[in-house]
């Protein structure tokens, strides 16, 4: 188990880690980007609304940066052999769920990469599941090999 903490939790850290940059890499060109599109966008036949798109996408980035700074902290935990890792990833997984269905059933996704399908979402609950299975079986590891000293 130790050793499957560890990988997962490398895997993890660099999965979230790549999430963040991803995600401060937008913040940062989030001007830029909303000239581009309402450059571009009107000659495709769509509407678009820079403000309002600038507010969706900042809210949008920074939420899943919290949520990567979650799980990077849960990876860390992992790789010092700490259960609680576990738990923290699947927080951070159930967190993002909650995002995306929030912002689906509020109407509140007028762009297209604010809206993810049912299987999108199944996928995170199914990630979060695993994550909190393995928490609670590292945790009962923990405590057998704890009760043998």
């Amino acid at each position: 188990m130790r050793t499957l903490s560890r990988m997962i939790g490398v895997l993890m850290a660099l999965a979230w880690g790549i999430t963040f940059v991803i995600c401060a890499i937008g913040i940062i060109r989030t001007n830029t980007l909303a000239h581009t599109y309402s450059v571009l966008l009107p000659y495709a036949g769509h509407s678009f609304d820079p403000t309002q798109w600038k507010s969706h996408w900042l809210f949008f980035n920074l939420c899943i940066m919290v949520f990567a700074v979650v799980g990077c902290f849960g990876a860390w935990k992992l790789w010092r052999l700490q259960s609680k890792g576990f738990l923290l990833l699947s927080i951070s997984v159930l967190l993002w769920f909650v995002l995306v269905t929030s912002i689906a059933l509020l109407h509140f996704a007028p762009y297209g990469y604010e809206r993810v399908g049912i299987y999108g979402k199944l996928e995170l609950l199914g990630i979060a599941f695993v994550f909190l299975l393995l928490f609670f079986a590292s945790r009962r590891k923990l405590s057998v090999v704890a009760g043998a000293q």
